[in-house]
């Protein structure tokens, strides 16, 4: 158990954490690329530009966690828990959020190009001027969610739930709504 820990710019590369406790927990700036997190407790735990690339973090709860500037490039989260997790210009380039709960979430300015985003619940999280091209969120719940300014290129969001979400001035080209939900949701100057 390393509740509370200041592990600041630790280098735990590859290193084999499933089921930790790091509750509290300060990695700010710490490399865990490879890490394999399974099943975790990081809740409210500061990794604040960390680099966990290609490392495993499915189940894992981040409730609460601070992952400013992050670089979560090709990393497993699905059925992860984030709820009001700050994620603020992270990037998740290629990752796997499937089935992940970001409700609440802060990822204004967040990389999630390329993200698999199926399933996923985002429910009032913020992404404004986030990028999203390539992104699949089919069947992801965006209720309220704010995405004023982001780019979805070429995103697939068939059967996504968007009831209420702000879309204003988002980019839009080639996007899939197949099936989607898109009652009460403000496009206004959307491209």
């Amino acid at each position: 158990m390393l509740d509370s820990a200041n592990l600041n710019t630790a280098n735990l590369s590859a290193a084999n954490l499933d089921r930790a406790t790091l509750s509290g927990a300060t990695l700010s700036g710490a490399t865990l690329s490879g890490a394999t997190l399974s099943g975790a407790t990081l809740r409210s735990t500061n990794l604040d530009r960390a680099t966990l690339n290609s490392s495993s973090l499915d189940n894992a709860k981040l409730d609460r966690a601070t992952l400013y500037c992050a670089n979560l490039s090709r990393v497993n989260l699905s059925r992860a828990r984030l709820p009001s997790a700050n994620l603020s210009g992270a990037s998740l380039y290629s990752a796997n959020l499937s089935h992940s709960n970001l409700y609440g979430a802060n990822l204004p300015h967040a990389i999630l190009s390329s993200a698999n985003l199926s399933g996923a619940i985002l429910s009032s999280a913020i992404l404004s001027n986030a990028s999203l091209d390539g992104a699949n969120l089919s069947r992801a719940t965006l209720f309220s969610a704010i995405l004023v300014n982001a780019s979805l290129d070429n995103a697939t969001l068939s059967r996504a739930m968007l009831s209420r979400a702000n879309l204003s001035e988002a980019i839009l080209n080639n996007v899939s709504f197949s099936s989607a939900n898109l009652s009460r949701v403000n496009l206004s100057s959307a491209l």
